[in-house]
Parts: structure tokens; C-alpha cells; sequence
């Protein structure tokens, strides 16, 4: 019928308004495809189109084995996401390889615990990793996970896959804070990138949390003259 307003619309601004009135809050799974058709009758490809449009325009993030979950997003709207590192090194063209240094539990230290809001002491999983573009380091990355907030990582070798794609497969989060700076290569950091001392690093903080439980404090470092930070709108798709 002229004028009538599409079915998969409707469904959208659905959806949509119950994101933006706090009905699906940030981090919350939504409902599978299945179900939406159920619940405004139509059909599964109909939910489909609908949620591929929410998350084409930031509001959800559509992840496989973890399902479609509620984006957090800043006042004024724009969208706050964390990059995938294997993405980030093909979209410069080069070949990713990923590198366990080491994993272990530890007390977290003061500053670990007062970035995930624990006690110091209290047990956390901290790793060391590399991630390689061609044949030199494209980001060094210590991490320190709070076990309670993400279940299952007590479970996870971190061998061949990335705390980085682990967690962002396998655990929502509400609320991101960054920190960067520009910082001289220690000694040890020089040998973990490969660089003389005194190089030139970008170095990230970021802290990830869902609904005030901290998940994970992290520190990145990236040699200085090869690395550009970037920001853009999401693409539709999974983040694996």
C-alpha cells in the first residue's frame, strides 16, 4: 500500500527506541531474530533486515557465538568501540601474526585495582602479548582481566587466540576510557618491539567496564613513526 511504512522499519524504531530509552541497556544481548519475528510478527528476514540496519548505524554490534548486543555510545552519539588488532594491521596491508609472551595470575597491584574497582591483592589474570604486522611488532600489550566479569577466561590458553578477540567475542561492555600518550622506549620495551631505546612509542591505556564492574585495564604500545590512530563509523558485521 502507497505510504504505508515498511514492516522491517517499524521493527527497527522498535528496537531502537528501547535502546535509546534505556529498555536494552548497554551491553544487553537483544533478543535473537527468531524471536523478534515472533514477537511483531513477520518474518525471520524481516528481524534480520532490522537489526543489519541497527547495527550499519552504531546502535548494536552483531558478534558470532555472542550474539547482538547494545553499543555504548557517548553523549551526542557517536559510538565508542574497540578495534579488533588483527583488523587494524590487515587494513594496513599487512600480513597479522599474534605472540603469547606470558600468562599467569597475579595480586593486582594499586593501580590495577583501582582501574577495575577490586580490592589491591585480589586476584586477576594478568597477559603479555604481541601482535605482528609482516615481520615487525605492530603493538605491545600487557593486560590484567578481571576473572569475575568475564566468565570462562580462567578457562582460556590465550595460545592462539587474543585476549583482545577473545573479549570482545565473549564479553559485553558498557563503558571505555582511554588514555594516550606519546612516551620514549624504555629498555624493556625497546627489546618486547624491537626498537632502540629512546624510541618514539604511542602508548594507550584503556580501561573497559560493563555497568560500573571493571573487565579489563590494559596498556599498548606502538612504535611511534608507524602507527596512526583512527576512528570511524562501525561497520555491520561481527567483531571475530
Amino acid at each position: 500500500m502507497s505510504g504505508q511504512r515498511p514492516i522491517y522499519r517499524t521493527v527497527k524504531n522498535a528496537l531502537q527506541h528501547r535502546i535509546e530509552t534505556g529498555a536494552l541497556r548497554v551491553g544487553d544481548q537483544l533478543p535473537s531474530e527468531e524471536a523478534i519475528a515472533q514477537e511483531f510478527d513477520c518474518s525471520r528476514l524481516t528481524a534480520h533486515r532490522a537489526v543489519r540496519e541497527l547495527a550499519a548505524e552504531g546502535f548494536v554490534e552483531r558478534r558470532r557465538r555472542a550474539g547482538t548486543t547494545v553499543l555504548p555510545r557517548e553523549r551526542g552519539g557517536v559510538l565508542i568501540r574497540i578495534p579488533l588488532i588483527r583488523d587494524e594491521v590487515a587494513a594496513a596491508g599487512k600480513s597479522y601474526r599474534y605472540e603469547l609472551i606470558d600468562l599467569k595470575s597475579v595480586a593486582a597491584s594499586a593501580r590495577v585495582a583501582s582501574d577495575l574497582g577490586l580490592a589491591q591483592g585480589d586476584e586477576v589474570l594478568a597477559v603479555r602479548c604481541r601482535h605482528w604486522g609482516d615481520r615487525t611488532v605492530w603493538q605491545y600489550e600487557e593486560r590484567w582481566i578481571n576473572p569475575a566479569a568475564a566468565p570462562g577466561v580462567q578457562d582460556q590458553s590465550f595460545l592462539r587466540t587474543s585476549p583482545n578477540r577473545w573479549l570482545l567475542t565473549h564479553v559485553p561492555y558498557s563503558d571505555v576510557t582511554h588514555e594516550i600518550t606519546a612516551v620514549a622506549a624504555t629498555k624493556a620495551q625497546a627489546v618486547r618491539l624491537g626498537l632502540a631505546i629512546g624510541a618514539p612509542l604511542l602508548q594507550t591505556r584503556r580501561v573497559t567496564s560493563l555497568h560500573g564492574t571493571g573487565i579489563t585495564t590494559v596498556t599498548l604500545l606502538h612504535p611511534g613513526g608507524t602507527y596512526t590512530l583512527r576512528s570511524g563509523p562501525a561497520q555491520d558485521g561481527t567483531s571475530a
